[in-house]
């Protein structure tokens, strides 16, 4: 992040359409190609291409000094959010796997809510953030993104960074509907240690999301010490 800030400001008006064309494709990508998948594995793989362009996104205004540590503080304060619900979720996608990719299906999780309902809580968690409803830490996330570029003068980036949410509400929401309201047979192979990963990833989420202005502070104070 420090050698990018040294080294982008100078190479800014050649560099800035690239980012947003980037920021834009994956974004739209990554989103609808995620709808379309039935295996949890492959969903939560996509629809990382639409969080990197989301993370993209922090770095097209990058050129006007006024809002550079903000830039890239908010691409920071992103990349934890998507760490940290993104262990979590593959910590879930572990508990449910078998032999030879089995069990590892959305089907899968029918009933899951009842099964299994700290793995599901901590599962709603992830998928709640990684759409970006409001007051979870993944809105956060995404309200600083926006901000930045409005600021930037990339309002219609913006708009396709808002759009492109709505669209990952349809299939991070379908997990969600599926655990709760379906019901499911499939056996849940529990462990001890993914289920603690998976729990306490949950927990520092929502934990964060009431303190969100602090964390981005603290990242931009970071970025301003090391510079």
């Amino acid at each position: 992040m420090r050698v990018f800030s040294l080294i982008f400001p100078s190479l800014a008006e050649q560099y800035t359409p690239i980012f947003w064309g980037l920021a834009a494709l994956t974004m739209l990508v990554g989103n609808v190609v995620a709808i379309a998948q039935t295996n949890l594995k492959r969903m939560l793989a996509y629809s990382s291409i639409a969080h990197a362009g989301y993370i993209l996104m922090a770095f097209v205004p990058f050129g006007d000094a006024a809002i550079r540590a903000n830039s890239i503080a908010s691409a920071l304060f992103y990349l934890m959010v998507y760490a940290l619900g993104s262990l979590g979720a593959w910590a879930v996608v572990i508990n449910m796997e078998k032999e030879d990719n089995v069990g590892t299906e959305i089907n899968d999780l029918a009933g899951l809510g009842k099964r299994s309902p700290l793995t599901a809580a901590a599962m709603t968690v992830f998928m709640l953030s990684f759409t970006g409803i409001p007051l979870t830490l993944g809105f956060w996330g995404k309200f600083y993104l926006f901000r930045t570029a409005i600021e930037g003068g990339f309002v219609s980036l913006a708009v396709i960074g808002l759009l492109t949410s709505l669209v990952s509400a349809f299939y991070y929401l379908r997990v969600v509907v599926k655990m709760y309201f379906n019901e499911g047979s499939s056996e849940f192979h529990w462990s001890f240690w993914t289920s603690c990963v998976a729990i306490f990833s949950a927990l520092a989420i929502v934990v964060l999301s009431f303190i969100p202005g602090s964390l981005f502070d603290l990242a931009v104070k970071a970025l301003l010490t090391g510079s």
